[in-house]
Order: C-alpha cells, then sequence, then structure tokens
C-alpha cells in the first residue's frame, strides 16, 4: 500500500524539467504557418494556435474582433533563448508589413511579440531595431504586453499535419515562401 501511495505523489509531482520551461506569445499572420516553423525550431516543445491581444471572454475564428492570430510556444531555455527564439520568429514574417501577413490582411493577422516582463519587452525592442538596421526599412511588427491566451478550436491545431495538400498550396499561393526568401536571402 506504501508503494502504491509513493507512486501516486510521484506522477502527481510536476516534472522538473516542466518547471523550467517558458512560454512566449508570437504572431505572424497565418497561425497554421506560425505553428508549423516554430515547430521546427531546436528547444520549442509546442506551438499552439490561437487568439490574444482583444477583449472578447471567448474568441472563435469566426469572431476574433479586436485579437490576433498567434502562437503559444512552450520552449525550453536551457535549449533556446528567449532572444534566439525571435531571431527564428523574425525569419518567419514580413515585419515590414503592417497591415497583414501575406495574402492574409486586415488587424486580426498583424505580427506582434506579447512580452510578459520588462526583460521581455527589452531583448524584443532590441531586436526590433536590429531588424530594422538589417532590412533599412521601417519594421511595423506590434509590440505589446502580453494579454490572455485562447487556444484556437481544434481543427486550427496542426492543421498543415492534418491538410498538407491545402496547406502548401495555401502557403505557396499566398507568396509566404517566394517573399521571405526576397526579404531575408
Amino acid at each position: 500500500m506504501r508503494i502504491i501511495k509513493v507512486l501516486i505523489l510521484i506522477l502527481l509531482l510536476p516534472s522538473v524539467n516542466a518547471e523550467t520551461l517558458k512560454t512566449a506569445i508570437l504572431g505572424t499572420g497565418c497561425f497554421w504557418c506560425s505553428q508549423e516553423d516554430m515547430e521546427k525550431v531546436k528547444g520549442i516543445k509546442s506551438a499552439i494556435p490561437g487568439y490574444s491581444g482583444g477583449d472578447l471572454k471567448n474568441p472563435t475564428y469566426k469572431n476574433h474582433r479586436g485579437h490576433i492570430e498567434v502562437i503559444q510556444i512552450t520552449y525550453d531555455p536551457k535549449i533556446i533563448s528567449y532572444k534566439n527564439l525571435l531571431k527564428n520568429f523574425w525569419r518567419q514574417h514580413d515585419p515590414t508589413d503592417g497591415g497583414g501577413s501575406f495574402c492574409d490582411r486586415g488587424p486580426s493577422y498583424r505580427n506582434v511579440i506579447f512580452y510578459k516582463t520588462e526583460k521581455e519587452k527589452k531583448i524584443a525592442e532590441r531586436s526590433k531595431m536590429m531588424v530594422q538596421k538589417f532590412l533599412k526599412r521601417d519594421v511595423k511588427t506590434l509590440i505589446r504586453k502580453a494579454r490572455k491566451f485562447t487556444r484556437a478550436e481544434d481543427y486550427h491545431i496542426h492543421y498543415a499535419r492534418k491538410n498538407p495538400f491545402r496547406y502548401k498550396y495555401y502557403r505557396w499561393n499566398c507568396g509566404r515562401e517566394q517573399t521571405l526568401k526576397r526579404l531575408w536571402k
């Protein structure tokens, strides 16, 4: 009986590794593309599509007025720093476009960094200045204080894996690959 209690206690305790993981909320336009791109980065454990930045209690794909499509990234800071996470983020969108992202237009497709701490804000601002210097153009990516994240509907989670042909067609048709190659050389 005592062994069973000890095993149950061990199973209920959070793992040491889980306590060291951090989260970040970033938006590069379409959350399908953001999820697919970020989950390939070493040190990122997951990237979940959702909505943030607005005042609706329960935003949905059909009604997320005031919110931005984002991903909530869970990452291991021992493997990838917040600074390096942002380096990957910048190369996945056109930060000079303030009207949306690729063929997705409008405020819900803006590029955004939602910071949680003043340290993250400073890192984000510094990285934005570096990108602006590199591109020699005005960077329109928003940097805002983190707000509530609401997970997207299940059919958006891993859309690229569930619908590979539609996803690839969408991504190519929007000019995402072509723009990223031209912009980041």
